[in-house]
């Protein structure tokens, strides 16, 4: 009663096979999920659930509880992860939703232990020649998807010399890819005008395509 729930508002609301319900209290709900167990969505990630569409929205069923920690700069940022994406929150940044394809590949980055953090700004879209593109700035990485092609991400030096040239190099065509070692070690980037380069120790470059 006291807890972040509160009292309820509503009665059990449960799928008609009645294996997964969902309740509204004064502070959230609960919910109840055969694979992913008895979970809440509380305050501000509890109206952004909402907002996108509940259980049966764009981010569906939580699937696990909310998750804080103190960051950069002494700021918290806090994450729930979702069936279909996630909902953070930070100190700056406020509450941000990840969802659709980049908040599939948010969350497949995530299982495999290379989190891109907290998002940091809404995913924005625009459409050219039949082609959607999509990008959600992060705490560690830019994302980019397209219609028809994989979700790319721009991370590390990679990410600051792309933000300072995006202008010139355009958006992502590819993740980086390295071959060789030592002294011949190459790695590179596509973007769509040119590319990021890093050459066995020398330094990382943006090589723009010649017109």
């Amino acid at each position: 009663r006291n807890g972040a729930l509160g009292l309820p508002r509503a009665e059990q609301r449960c799928t008609r096979s009645g294996k997964s319900c969902t309740q509204k209290f004064q502070g959230g709900y609960a919910t109840t999920h055969p694979t992913y167990g008895t979970r809440t969505v509380t305050g501000d990630f509890s109206s952004r659930w909402v907002r996108t569409g509940g259980r049966n929205g764009s981010l569906g069923w939580p699937t696990t509880s909310r998750y804080c920690s103190k960051v950069k700069g002494g700021a918290t940022a806090c994450g729930q992860r979702f069936a279909k994406g996630a909902i953070t929150s930070h100190t700056r940044y406020g509450v941000q939703h990840v969802n659709g394809r980049i908040g599939a590949e948010w969350l497949a980055r995530a299982k495999a232990g290379r989190s891109v953090g907290y998002a940091k700004a809404p995913t924005s879209c625009s459409k050219r020649k039949g082609v959607n593109t999509c990008r959600q700035e992060f705490a560690k990485a830019t994302l980019v998807s397209r219609t028809g092609k994989r979700t790319v991400a721009v991370t590390g030096i990679n990410r600051t010399l792309f933000l300072k040239s995006e202008k010139k190099l355009g958006l992502p065509t590819s993740d980086r890819t390295c071959s060789g070692k030592g002294k011949k070690k190459v790695c590179t980037q596509s973007f769509a005008k040119g590319k990021i380069v890093k050459k066995g120790s020398g330094r990382t470059k943006v090589v723009l395509a010649r017109r």
